[in-house]
């Protein structure tokens, strides 16, 4: 059997949103979203030469799969899902998430069967966020296109011979900094940083704004049930989480920093650059830590006297925790956009204001 390149994705809230109809009317409306979505995957997978039969649906989830020779490039792949994540967002109000695997795979004749499948799936279980989470085997591939790329951009480089090609290409790696990467690692996973598709695109403005909507009236949704409290209880919760996710963000860039650090000791202006850096990142890394300690302790008297509190804390703050990843996110990509002038300064506007969800 042949390996391919398969994709699992899965449409979130689903339950909730069935759940949540009152008429034929509602119910009506949330069928075109997802089958409007169904057919944005069918042609941007068209677009890249996967064939209407290698996509299936089944409830709230979808399958594609592809053989690695019939792509021109991974990048054509990295941009499907990138672009499905995005279209699905600002077009159906709907979030995604999703696992890829290369692995063997039945995928003809209605039959649907192979590891792929369950290797693409178990991924997909593993993303927690509206991420696209990738195993092993794709990472891997991933590794070498791009060390392919750099061999090929190092060797254009003046100056450049088969002795110094690999310490080019190491040059060229630091300077393209982790944020750059279409998958980067967080900890234990690979994910794809599906927002980095718009980066050349002319309409990113108007869709980072869309982006910016969806993930805002995701997060306000539940306030309006709840009490002046429960929602400061909330308050308290979320900026523990963003902490958390700003510590995570900090302790990414510190690894990639003293691993350049290492090739950079012919370069002490650079390197001694890189070190304040690295003290700067981790003096804030101690302080968010703090932060989060005494944030915790105001949350735990506070939900002590607080009603419902399972509720708040099992049914809105799993859910929650998810759209406030996406404003992380969001956040962080307009920041690198502004940086390499896909921007300007006064988009900074298009950021979302954590302040602004509890009013």
């Amino acid at each position: 059997m042949k390996e391919e390149f398969c994709i699992f994705f899965d449409i979130l809230g689903t339950t909730s949103n069935f759940k949540g109809i009152k008429n034929d009317e509602e119910e009506v409306k949330l069928l075109d979203r997802y089958e409007r979505l169904m057919e944005i995957i069918r042609y941007e997978a068209r677009k890249i030469y996967i064939s209407k039969g290698k996509i299936k649906y089944f409830s709230d989830n979808v399958f594609v799969s592809t053989p690695k020779n019939k792509l021109k490039e991974l990048y054509n792949l990295l941009d499907f899902i990138s672009i499905c994540q995005i279209r699905s967002i600002t077009e159906c109000n709907l979030s995604i998430r999703g696992g890829v695997a290369f692995d063997t795979i039945r995928n003809k004749d209605g039959i649907l069967m192979g590891k792929g499948l369950i290797k693409a799936h178990e991924e997909e279980g593993k993303a927690v966020y509206p991420w696209v989470k990738f195993n092993k085997e794709t990472v891997k591939i991933y590794n070498e296109v791009l060390s392919e790329k750099r061999k090929e951009k190092a060797s254009k480089v003046k100056g450049a011979t088969r002795k110094n090609i690999e310490k080019v290409k190491k040059v060229l790696k630091e300077e393209e900094g982790w944020t750059l990467l279409r998958i980067f690692k967080i900890r234990n996973g690979a994910f794809l940083n599906y927002l980095d598709v718009l980066k050349d695109n002319k309409d990113i403005l108007n869709i980072l704004k869309k982006h910016k909507e969806f993930i805002t009236k995701e997060l306000k949704k539940d306030l309006n049930k709840l009490n002046r409290n429960q929602i400061k209880f909330i308050e308290l919760k979320d900026q523990i989480i963003l902490k958390m996710f700003k510590y995570f963000s900090d302790e990414i860039l510190v690894v990639q920093l003293k691993k350049n650090l290492e090739s950079r000791n012919n370069f002490f202006e650079r390197k001694t650059g890189t070190l304040e850096k690295i003290k700067i990142l981790e003096s804030e890394m101690k302080a968010l830590k703090k932060e989060r300690k005494t944030l915790r302790k105001e949350s735990n008297q506070f939900i002590s006297e607080l009603k419902e509190k399972k509720y708040v804390q099992n049914k809105i703050m799993k859910v929650r925790q998810k759209y406030l990843f996406l404003a992380f996110y969001h956040n962080a990509m307009v920041e690198h956009f502004i940086l390499e002038k896909k921007l300007r300064k006064e988009d900074r506007e298009n950021k979302i204001d954590y302040s602004k969800l509890y009013n």
